[in-house]
């Protein structure tokens, strides 16, 4: 952490509005890598490598609409994003942890 702190000083509500403030020089951010591929490719913006770092973590939910019921192919696509984040979650190392299913 070598006693850093961030200065937060502004948060957009997309992807594509924090690649184009990065890209007039407004700061930097943390972006998933395939969001910025094209970006890169054309040498618009650079990655910065980060060693020695504790690893990022985020909470990611699968949504539906609250008082429809799931089909069975949603049911069935739930079933395979859970089992291959288990898999992904567990080789990578970390703790699985439930969270709760909204009614």
């Amino acid at each position: 952490s070598a006693g850093l702190m961030p200065n937060v000083a502004m948060e957009v509500d997309t992807i594509e509005a924090a690649k184009r403030m990065v890209e007039r020089g407004l700061g930097i951010s943390f972006l998933p890598q395939m969001a910025v591929g094209r970006e890169l490719h054309r040498g618009k913006l650079a990655t910065v490598k980060i060693v020695d770092a504790e690893p990022l973590r985020r909470s990611l939910d699968l949504i539906h609409p609250r008082r429809r019921p799931l089909r069975a192919q949603a049911q069935a696509f739930l079933r395979i994003v859970r089992e291959e984040f288990h898999h992904a979650v567990e080789f990578a190392g970390h703790p699985v942890r439930r969270g709760r299913a909204a009614k």
